[in-house]
């Protein structure tokens, strides 16, 4: 192995809140199969906050996917909550998802036809936790994010910056232990991007989550705990 390879293989007794062990990853353009992971393997601590940098088409967003238990792996395996997702019913994985993870896209995904406090609560509603309890701490985030007079505003009618702030509390309404985030600041300009950037890391301390986030701004990799860069489908450090 590369000395600059990353393969986290520590099965000593500290806790770890994801690991990945040798994953693959290909993809077919017609006849042509392109491999897009060749065994990544890494894991993840309470708390941590890990960049994936790379090229676009690199794989990170592929990683993440297969991290979040959104896609499974050709080979290899991911354990969220010490359970392996390749393992798990469609239901029990949902669950999991929806109570251990907060993933925040670069698009943000927020459902048009829902506003902002109705957007954020969504995740607690489908974990069926209770409506008030709810409703209040979907209030309380919005204001926590600066979107105290937006609670009421659907998705078109908010600044970019402002649905991705919609989107980190909607990430964070089921107390997740790892919040994943691909380019949360790509679609937007530098400004707002930092703004973004400096409320997620606060959110992240205050609510003691890891963060694993793909990112091409060497600025925001500077600030990681530890930077991860895929390269040729394999981890390096």
């Amino acid at each position: 192995m590369n000395n600059n390879e990353f393969s986290n293989t520590d099965t000593n007794t500290e806790e770890f809140i994801l690991q990945a062990q040798g994953l693959h990853k290909s993809f077919y353009v017609g006849k042509r199969k392109l491999e897009i992971l060749r065994g990544i393997s890494m894991n993840v601590r309470p708390g941590e906050f890990i960049a994936l940098c790379g090229a676009s088409g690199a794989g990170k967003s592929t990683l993440l996917n297969l991290l979040a238990g959104l896609d499974t792996p050709d080979e290899g395996y991911v354990l969220l909550a010490g359970k392996r997702t390749d393992q798990l019913s469609d239901r029990e994985l949902t669950q999991i998802r929806n109570r251990q993870i907060g993933f925040i896209f670069q698009s943000y995904h927020l459902l048009p036809e829902f506003d902002a406090l109705e957007n954020v609560s969504m995740p607690a509603r489908i974990a069926r936790r209770p409506y008030r309890e709810t409703i209040e701490e979907a209030e309380q985030l919005l204001c926590r994010v600066g979107l105290e007079e937006r609670i009421e505003h659907r998705p078109s009618e908010l600044s970019g910056g402002e649905q991705q702030r919609v989107a980190i509390a909607r990430a964070l309404i089921n107390h997740p232990s790892l919040l994943i985030a691909d380019e949360p600041t790509g679609n937007l300009d530098s400004q707002t991007g930092r703004e973004i950037l400096d409320l997620l890391l606060q959110l992240r301390s205050e609510r003691r989550c890891a963060l694993v986030m793909a990112t091409h701004d060497t600025g925001i990799a500077d600030q990681a705990d530890h930077t991860f860069h895929i390269v040729d489908g394999r981890l390096l450090s």
